[in-house]
C-alpha cells in the first residue's frame, strides 16, 4: 500500500518468537514492512501486530517488538541458479524445483529455545 501510494518501502519476513514459551517449533511466517521517511529514515511498520494488540497500536507504527527473527528482506526474489518458474513472492523456507516447476517435497522447520541467562533465544532450521 505504501509503495502504491509512492512511498518508499520494503518487506521483512521472519518469525516472532512468542513470549509465553521458552521452546517450541514456529509455524507461523510473519511480515512486516519498512516505510522511508526523508526526516528519519527508515521507519518499522506491523499494520498486522497493530490491529491484533490495538493498545500498542501506535508502538507499532515506528518500531517492532523484539522478539522478530528476520529470514529474508525484500520480494521478487531471485536465487543463484535462477529458479525457472519466476521470483519468489518471499523467502523463508527451502526452495526446490523439479523439471523447472516448484517442488513441495522439502520440509523446513524452525525451532527456537530460550536458555535463561545465556543470552537471546536461539533459533534452529532444519530442512528435509
Amino acid at each position: 500500500m505504501a509503495r502504491a501510494a509512492g512511498v518508499r518501502a520494503r518487506c521483512e519476513t521472519g518469525y516472532v518468537l512468542p513470549t509465553d514459551a521458552r521452546s517450541g517449533v514456529l509455524t507461523e511466517e510473519h511480515a512486516w514492512a519498512q516505510v522511508y521517511i526523508a526526516a528519519t529514515g527508515w521507519v518499522p511498520v506491523d499494520a498486522a501486530a497493530a490491529i491484533e494488540n490495538k493498545s500498542e497500536r501506535d508502538f507499532y507504527f515506528g518500531t517492532v517488538d523484539a522478539n522478530r527473527v528476520e529470514i529474508s528482506a525484500g520480494r521478487d526474489i531471485r536465487l543463484d541458479p535462477r529458479q525457472v518458474s519466476g521470483p519468489l513472492n518471499y523467502f523463508v523456507k527451502a526452495y526446490a524445483e523439479l523439471d523447472g516447476k516448484p517442488y513441495d517435497g522439502i520440509t523446513t522447520e524452525f525451532s527456537f529455545k530460550d536458555d535463561v541467562g545465556s543470552g537471546p533465544a536461539t533459533v534452529t532450521a532444519s530442512t528435509k
